[in-house]
């Protein structure tokens, strides 16, 4: 499974670089006034989209410590599943929306 993450990461990684690239170059050819900012604009969106997408491999994913602590919970009962899911997902929540806004902020103070 490990193996499976490391070539879907190494996939996801190389295609934002490659996007991004790309973006300088079109931009650029497009002849826009602003080219350079909106660029960042992109690789601000694209690593904020990283970021999250790694987040949520991790919380998702059954080699790493949430969905492992989650089903190690189920054998006290429904309560503490409840109780495990709500945590890892007001965690998830409380590490990936500041990177959005962050994000959003960053995108249209470059445009």
């Amino acid at each position: 499974m490990k193996d499976l993450l490391h070539a879907l990461g190494l996939g996801t990684n190389t295609a934002a670089v490659l996007i991004a690239a790309v973006s300088f170059l079109i931009l650029y050819f497009l002849g826009l006034e602003n080219w350079l900012g909106v660029s960042f604009s992109v690789i601000a969106g694209l690593a904020a989209g990283v970021v999250i997408g790694q987040a949520t491999e991790y919380y998702t994913s059954q080699s790493y410590t949430p969905t492992k602590a989650i089903s190690e919970a189920s054998h006290t009962g429904a309560a503490t599943v409840i109780i495990k899911r709500y945590w890892y997902g007001y965690d998830f929540n409380l590490h990936s929306c500041p990177v959005y806004f962050r994000s959003n902020h960053a995108e249209l103070s470059l445009c």
